[in-house]
């Protein structure tokens, strides 16, 4: 009789686990708004099902209007990045996550993968001083309106704000929150590609009357 009850026990068990673990294993997709490196995780906006949510993963190399599959993940509540430096009211935690692969139906041509645009190797040549990201902070007042360079990698970006393409560049100077600087640009560019780039320096900037730049790159040209 035992046995029996423990057998139902378990048959009603699996009954009421199996819708859980079929959504534990569904493939969810949407597309990126906005994505973030902060230390060994990245941070993603997506839009799913005409509404927005943010993952939180593993570095994955993604651009705004990839389009990105998932599956499970841990729902956090008040989860507060200290890389970020910011409490997510909600986010998904997930370790199953890919860019969604574009498939070449008949009569379709070449499919359409997003992709940072072809660029130049290098700068024209041109009297263009190579800089860090903590050199252009420590000399920003002698350098207001020259045009400079540096090389360091995108580490958050977000695409067509204002007509323009906003990345934050990061190079491993300087201190917080002197350690990345904002670049403007009409070019596309991926999260997590490391850039030469080439702009115009622009100090204490007030954009749209809430936020303010101590320092950054106007009319930014991108180069690999």
């Amino acid at each position: 009789m035992k046995i029996k009850t423990m057998v139902v026990i378990t048959i009603l068990i699996l009954i009421v686990a199996a819708p859980a673990l079929a959504a534990e294993r569904e493939i969810r997709s949407g597309k990126v708004l906005m994505g973030h490196h902060a230390g060994k995780y990245t941070f993603i906006l997506l839009e799913e099902n005409g509404e927005q949510h943010w993952l939180a993963a593993n570095f994955i190399d993604i651009a705004p209007g990839d389009i990105v599959e998932y599956a499970g993940g841990i729902e956090m509540r008040d989860f507060h990045s200290p890389a970020m430096n910011h409490t997510f009211a909600e986010i998904l935690l997930v370790t199953n996550i890919r860019i969604a692969q574009m498939v070449d139906l008949p009569g379709d041509g070449e499919p359409e993968t997003p992709q940072a645009a072809t660029r130049p190797a290098a700068p024209p040549e041109q009297e263009v001083k190579r800089l860090s990201i903590a050199e252009l902070f420590l000399n920003r007042h002698d350098l207001e309106g020259k045009i400079v360079s540096l090389q360091a990698k995108v580490v958050s970006y977000s695409g067509n704000i204002m007509g323009k393409n906003w990345l934050t560049l990061g190079d491993g100077t300087g201190v917080a929150p002197d350690n990345t600087v904002l670049a403007i640009s009409q070019e596309n560019a991926r999260l997590g590609e490391t850039l030469t780039v080439v702009g115009r320096v622009q100090i204490d900037v007030k954009v749209g009357g809430m936020h303010s730049y101590k320092l950054l790159l106007d009319d930014a040209q991108l180069f690999q």
